[in-house]
């Protein structure tokens, strides 16, 4: 159903089989442990846990029963707030510790309301997004101690993943294919096997020598990864014959509670994320939206720590919007060429993909409806407007939530080709951004042949990096879509040499 906040369709994950467990002080029972996944595709800090309730058989747990475990740290639930140099990853869960005395043999059902700020996400001063990590599930209650979780880079299913025939990536004319491990955020999230190792197995079947890493999906020290998780990052890439292109990462403004992010405080998490770049091996950065007066001092420090980087111009904003045009201004002033611009494909959707609405009317959605709303998205309505009109056509609750999306995280719209080409002098690589590739090598969402074929006439050398976000759908087919992508890009550059 619509929420008020961002919600992904992990909560499988949130509340798994084995997460209830009796809570043992020596010899007697003083109660039960809970443990909780975090419904994210990359870790958060848990001073942006804005609310954790419980509820079990229908009863809320009193907060001050509860204690808080991460890190083999205990937190009581006032504490949580403060703990921002605490990281909660997406492979590891936090643990509640409530002392109620026990609860019964068997069954229960176990409701928790969680809402996470999303510290990355500032909409104003002291405005997040947020993320809503609620679920309930009926768990039995478990005896003896959890099984251990293991990280994104300890993980590894040891699967050998078969050669794709006909898939070999390729440098065509000066482009050069690669891809972003942000594609495999289904498996990872919600596989506990699933690990870099199997990530670069991917890379190696699809023929990929370059990629692209999230240190939040990654690390579980992020934003300040330790020397052993670099060391084992460059050692598996080594292993697997593999080289990080770019390494991604994140402004977070709402880290600390209460305070926004001030610019010495900006300044500190670019160098660091410099650093780690550096560290890996990377060439580029891809930073958030580093406001326009530190990107003079951003470009000095880029080049003090010889790593390039890269802005992501992303949905929902377009090339030619004023705030981007403003950006690109800035940088052509400055002229650096450690500073620039990594434009994502994902600005220039002009339809829905067929996954999103194929779910939508599995829900119950009517194809005539969903057929409307995408003939009149950008007729004059608002996201309320096409409520309104849409239940007046007689749409229901299924309708609302594809509305929502189409409006939201799905928007869509005429693509802004001659925007696109204002840019192409200050690009550093592509996020050659997609949802869904057909059976016979088109994307019907995004008009790929204008952007390449733009591209090329701009004589660019450089990296178009896959970056595939039908995970979204969770049909569990990243490998199969990266393919395509792959060959849909292999033909349209092999066409325009």
């Amino acid at each position: 159903m619509p929420t008020l906040f961002m919600k992904l369709p992990h909560e499988e994950k949130v509340l798994h089989p084995g997460s209830l467990r009796e809570l043992r002080l020596g010899e007697a029972v003083a109660g039960f442990t809970l443990d909780i996944g975090l419904n994210y595709y990359r870790g958060m800090p848990l001073s942006s846990v804005e609310k954790l309730e419980l509820t079990v058989d229908g009863t809320p747990v009193p907060a001050e029963l509860m204690l808080f475990e991460y890190n083999e740290k205990l937190f009581m639930p006032d504490q949580l707030s403060l703990a921002f140099t605490e990281f909660w990853d997406i492979k590891h869960d936090l643990r509640v510790n409530v002392y109620n005395g026990g609860l019964a043999e068997g069954d229960h059902e176990v409701g928790v309301e969680l809402h996470v700020r999303n510290v990355y996400m500032q909409f104003g001063l002291g405005a997040y997004g947020m993320v809503d990590g609620s679920a309930t599930r009926t768990l039995t209650l478990e005896h003896g101690p959890a099984a251990p979780q293991r990280s994104v880079i300890e993980a590894s299913t040891g699967v050998t993943v078969p050669r794709e025939e006909g898939v070999a990536t390729a440098t065509i004319g000066t482009i050069e294919q690669a891809v972003s491990l942000y594609g495999f955020e289904e498996r990872l999230v919600d596989d506990p096997d699933f690990g870099l190792a199997d990530m670069f197995a991917e890379l190696n079947s699809l023929g990929v020598k370059k990629y692209e890493l999230i240190g939040s999906m990654v690390f579980s020290q992020y934003p300040h990864p330790t020397q052993a998780e670099i060391a084992a990052v460059r050692a598996l890439s080594e292993q697997y014959g593999v080289q990080i292109n770019s390494y991604g990462g994140y402004l977070d403004k709402g880290r600390i509670t209460g305070h926004d992010a001030t610019d010495a405080d900006l300044i500190l998490d670019i160098t660091s994320d410099l650093m780690t770049a550096r560290d890996l091996g990377a060439t580029f950065l891809r930073s958030g939206d580093i406001p326009l007066h530190l990107l003079e001092a951003s470009a000095a420090m880029a080049e003090r720590y010889g790593v390039r980087i890269g802005i992501e111009v992303h949905a929902p904003h377009t090339p030619s919007d004023a705030s981007v045009q403003a950006m690109l201004a800035k940088m052509d002033e400055i002229d650096s060429p450690y500073l620039g611009l990594v434009p994502d494909f994902g600005c220039f959707i002009e339809r829905p993909a067929q996954p999103a609405l194929d779910r939508h009317i599995a829900n119950g959605a009517s194809p005539e409806l969903l057929d409307y709303v995408i003939a009149h998205r950008h007729d004059g309505l608002d996201e309320a407007g096409m409520q309104a009109k849409i239940a007046e056509m007689g749409g229901g609750e299924a309708e609302k939530w594809a509305i929502s999306e189409m409006f939201g995280f799905l928007s869509f719209g005429p693509a802004d080709i001659e925007g696109f080409k204002t840019l192409l002098h200050r690009v550093q690589y592509f996020h050659s951004k997609f949802y869904h590739v057909t059976e016979d090598l088109t994307d019907p969402q995004i008009p790929v042949e204008k952007l390449l074929a733009a591209i090329v006439e701009s004589g660019f050398s450089g990296v178009l990096l896959s970056e595939y976000e039908g995970h979204a759908f969770h049909l569990n087919d990243a490998h199969e879509q990266l393919a395509r992508h792959l060959k849909l890009e292999q033909k349209v550059l092999t066409a325009l040499a």
